[in-house]
């Protein structure tokens, strides 16, 4: 072989064990890439649900009343002078005498044919300031003892014949009725207990009460549960034939219902 070829092969490996040498060294250079990742798709969402049908919202419960006079305020019935004027007598019933009654108008009604029995027939009622229900009777006149008079004068109309009157003791509200014992009787039908004031009551306001208060109990309020008591505040007036005033009666509540024949008629069966 002549020198020539010797060169040409000679320069031809050394091209190519620098070309291997470059080759090597690149790929041991070359830090191992990280995988490219893959770009996520799009996001599918659920499909929302129809919306469920309307409704009315459910009514709240109604609460349990433990103290039905403790509800809210009756405002169609005209309201009593409260506390109540200081009476010549008071009497709170017996429970027994109203057992078994369970609404306002079970009790009014029992209070009302007993009342009825005994001759009182005109009536009106009126509300208290704590939500109680008053009931009041016609001014009658009455005996010292205490009894209705028997001699067709037992609901006075209170002034004489139009000559007979002193103007003078007319403006001061005297009246001019006849000399004796008039009485007017209260029911107060309330749960909460209370007292009376210190004031008097006239013989004017005794019988404007009657006009003053409404004939019949609205249906909301006799519906109602009566879980209280009935109070008879009896308030007595003597009357000299010209002046007229409330007087601390002689007789004790009980007993002027008992005079009235009021008790007699609550303890009969109905």
């Amino acid at each position: 072989m002549s020198n020539r070829a010797r060169y040409s092969i000679g320069t031809a490996l050394a091209v190519l064990a620098i070309a291997a040498f470059a080759f090597l060294n690149y790929f041991k250079a070359e830090p191992a890439r990280a995988p490219i990742p893959l770009k996520p798709g799009p996001t599918i969402l659920p499909s929302p649900s129809p919306p469920p049908l309307l409704r009315p919202p459910p009514r709240p419960p109604v609460p349990a009343v433990s103290q039905p006079w403790l509800t809210n305020r009756t405002t169609n019935l005209p309201e009593f002078p409260w506390p109540p004027p200081a009476a010549s007598t008071s009497y709170v019933m017996p429970s027994e005498l109203l057992k078994g009654l369970v609404t306002t108008s079970e009790v009014t009604s029992a209070v009302l044919f007993a009342l009825e029995r005994s001759g009182y027939v005109e009536r009106s009622f009126f509300r208290t300031n704590d939500d109680g229900i008053v009931l009041v009777t016609r001014l009658e006149r009455i005996e010292k003892d205490g009894a209705p008079v028997s001699n067709g004068g037992r609901w006075p109309t209170f002034i004489r014949e139009p000559a007979s009157l002193d103007i003078v003791g007319f403006l001061r509200g005297l009246f001019f009725i006849d000399p004796g014992h008039y009485r007017l009787i209260v029911f107060v039908f309330q749960q909460p207990p209370f007292s009376q004031s210190s004031d008097k009551i006239s013989q004017k306001d005794a019988r404007e009460l009657l006009r003053l208060g409404v004939n019949m109990l609205p249906a909301e309020i006799a519906g109602r549960p009566f879980s209280g008591a009935c109070t008879v505040l009896v308030y007595e007036f003597a009357s000299d034939g010209g002046a007229v005033q409330v007087i601390e009666s002689e007789l004790t509540g009980k007993q002027h219902l008992e005079k009235a024949g009021i008790l007699a008629q609550l303890n009969r069966p109905n």
